[in-house]
């Protein structure tokens, strides 16, 4: 009885440590990419907008890297949070025996949909500096526009649909219990 026990911890443990570095890991990647992105290709893009006055365009030219690099890092704590919370305080409430998304936690949720905020603004840096730039880069003739939102919707998609069956891994009256937890809005 130890030794399932233990071993159920540990896939737990182990699952939130993998996401949770994985996170970090594309969070740095995400922020060395917006802070590479050449002047050139920004003023090229506001070039696109020529009825912005051209102080909103110096400001934007100057504040880019450090404000996207700013709002992905708040966004994700944003995305995060409630879930971190959830987790916690409802760490008492043990979902139903056997199902697979137990592996999972609120926590690991949240993470996962951060992880995929993550992406979504990576690639819509990409797409858009691509879409401007004199030398795009290789991977943009490479990787179809549209397969990448295709791909990062399926993703999106997927999170949804684990969120749902890790919900319905309790009984409705756990599930209650859980609401109690939650964060409203």
């Amino acid at each position: 009885m130890k030794k399932k026990a233990r071993e159920e911890d540990f896939k737990v443990e182990g699952m939130t440590h993998r996401i949770f570095w994985t996170f970090v890991c594309v969070s740095i990647l995400a922020i060395i990419y917006f802070n590479i992105t050449e002047l050139d290709d920004l003023k090229r893009l506001t070039a696109k907008f020529p009825e912005v006055s051209k102080t909103v365009k110096n400001t934007f030219l100057h504040t880019y890297k450090v404000a996207a690099s700013l709002a992905l890092v708040f966004a994700d704590i944003i995305l995060v949070g409630p879930f971190a919370y959830l987790s916690y305080f409802s760490d008492h409430i043990k979902p139903k025996p056997g199902k697979v998304i137990n592996a999972l936690s609120f926590f690991d949720l949240g993470l996962l949909s951060a992880l995929i905020f993550t992406f979504w603004t990576i690639s819509a840096n990409f797409m858009v500096i691509n879409a401007v730039s004199k030398n795009p880069s290789f991977m943009s003739r490479m990787i179809d526009n549209e397969i990448l939102v295709i791909f990062l919707a399926a993703l999106t998609v997927l999170w949804i649909f684990a969120v749902i069956l890790k919900v319905y891994s309790y009984t409705s009256v756990q599930r209650r219990e859980l609401c109690k937890y939650a964060i409203r809005f």
